[in-house]
């Protein structure tokens, strides 16, 4: 059974809203497939997505426009708002999941960087950010690494490990993969259960 078939638990978002910002690592691609899943397994989930420049490199905003049946977010930031566009965002949903988060982003997120409207979108959110790591094997064993995923964890964010998959550049096993979507799933339905919110905004960073 693949993941597009596998259903996993229920995901408790307290207003069905869900907004996955995604980076540019290559599994971005997949993008339309996983919202596609979470559509046709949570009907009454509202999906949004915001993109970075890199990861309109391997997928189509307008696709995803099409798949998710709401406006891409991004990757620039709106020429003309009346409103706050990352703080609306931040407000707007339940839970936040960064997939795929490139080493880039997540070295940015544990620097309080938010110099793009995903990253600002993700800094400000006072709801549960679940991030789902997809980095170079290599890195993984890196102790800046470590330690940027180490002050994420601290600071409220829901960092997922990685997992060992065959990479696209080599096809050899790669321990920074990133991990299934139904893995990804269960955590946003354990992290909206009572008590499991991460600390606010200007606490955490």
């Amino acid at each position: 059974m693949n993941e597009v078939e596998k259903r996993p638990i229920e995901l408790r978002l307290p207003r069905n809203r869900l907004l996955i910002a995604a980076t540019g690592s290559i599994g971005a691609a997949h993008l339309p497939q996983w919202i596609s899943a979470i559509k046709t397994w949570y009907p009454e989930v509202d999906v949004r997505v915001v993109i970075s420049h890199s990861a309109k490199k391997f997928v189509s905003a307008d696709f995803l426009t099409l798949i998710s049946v709401n406006p891409v977010l991004g990757p620039d930031w709106p020429e003309s708002a009346t409103t706050v566009p990352h703080q609306d965002a931040a407000q707007w949903a339940d839970t936040i999941v960064v997939m795929p988060a490139t080493l880039n982003c997540v070295s940015k997120l544990a620097s309080g960087i938010a110099d793009s409207l995903l990253l600002s979108i993700v800094q400000s959110a006072e709801c549960p950010v679940v991030i789902a790591p997809s980095l170079p094997g290599q890195a993984t064993r890196n102790p800046i690494v470590q330690e940027n995923i180490k002050r994420l964890k601290d600071s409220g964010f829901f960092v997922l490990g990685t997992v060992t998959k065959p990479a696209a550049s080599t096809g050899m096993d790669s321990p920074g993969a990133m991990t299934s979507l139904p893995t990804i799933l269960s955590e946003v339905a354990r992290v909206n259960l009572k008590g499991s919110a991460p600390t606010p905004t200007a606490e955490r960073n």
